[in-house]
């Protein structure tokens, strides 16, 4: 939303979830005739709706994830039927499905060439290879953000004309400064420095899991340091994370870990980011 746009209410929040639901129920039902023009309906619709359009930026800017990145082995030939491979986190898992639903909106009939290098089916027909993909990608995006929209509904007031804040709209949970965004518009410089700031500290810290469960670590040290990463992101998420105890977590990591200097990179934005955080 633009600096000055007004925030939905209840009920026009509620009306947009119902929309969604029954624009993902007609795709999940879509063949070959149909596919097309279903996935640019809901597409449009979460780009244009003043309720989605907050929930579709969340999932198409969560900084952990590299759709790009991500793209370049889902269309490796070479990798055909091992192409479709989403992260287990949910939030990473649901911002590459949606993103995966853009690109077909992007290349309309095009995008069915595809689905052949990414499922290995006993079948060659078209219609088959939709309902592949509506398994992997489609169903699993509807249930999964049906659960988050479902939690968003519970914690709506019960007064339909009240309006509705950005951050009970949030559904991906390192999307915190976006959502302040949101609320201010995007023509705030300080709002996008720290914006950019939070996303390398959530990307730093994504790439210190990756390099935990690349170690040469036990079972247990993995899962005691994954624990540690998780406190002390979890402390950076605060409006006023405190420095200390991040680095106190961090420094607990063993030294194979430590050794790939992510944990330095955290503490070093850390110092940018508290200036503004306060």
């Amino acid at each position: 939303m633009s600096a000055g746009a007004v925030q939905p209410n209840v009920a026009s929040v509620r009306t947009a979830i119902r929309r969604f639901n029954d624009y993902c129920s007609d795709l999940i039902a879509a063949d070959m005739n149909t596919f097309v023009n279903r996935v640019a309906i809901l597409v449009h619709f979460c780009k244009s709706d003043p309720v989605f359009s907050q929930i579709r930026r969340q999932l198409v800017c969560n900084p952990c994830v590299d759709f790009t990145e991500w793209l370049k082995t889902a269309c490796d030939p070479r990798m055909r039927g091992r192409n479709m491979v989403f992260p287990v986190d949910e939030d990473d898992r649901l911002s590459l499905m949606y993103q995966v639903l853009e690109l077909a909106e992007s290349e309309g009939a095009g995008f069915i060439n595809h689905l052949p290098t990414w499922f290995i089916i006993g079948s060659s027909k078209i219609n088959a290879y939709i309902g592949a993909f509506v398994d992997a990608v489609v169903q699993p995006l509807y249930r999964d953000l049906g659960y988050k929209l479902r939690a968003i509904e519970e914690s709506l007031p019960t007064n339909s004309k009240e309006v509705v804040s950005p951050s009970t709209l949030q559904v991906i949970t390192n999307s915190g400064i976006l959502i302040q965004q949101i609320a201010n518009g995007d023509n705030n410089q300080q709002s996008t420095q720290v914006a950019n700031e939070q996303a390398e500290v959530a990307r730093s810290f994504a790439a210190l899991r990756e390099a935990v469960l690349a170690s040469p670590l036990s079972e247990a040290e993995k899962s005691e340091s994954m624990e540690l990463v998780s406190h002390a992101e979890e402390q950076a998420k605060l409006p006023d994370p405190k420095k200390s105890v991040i680095k106190a977590l961090l420094a607990s990591l063993p030294s194979v870990v430590q050794g790939a200097g992510l944990v330095e990179k955290i503490l070093s934005a850390l110092k940018h980011f508290g200036h503004h955080a306060h």
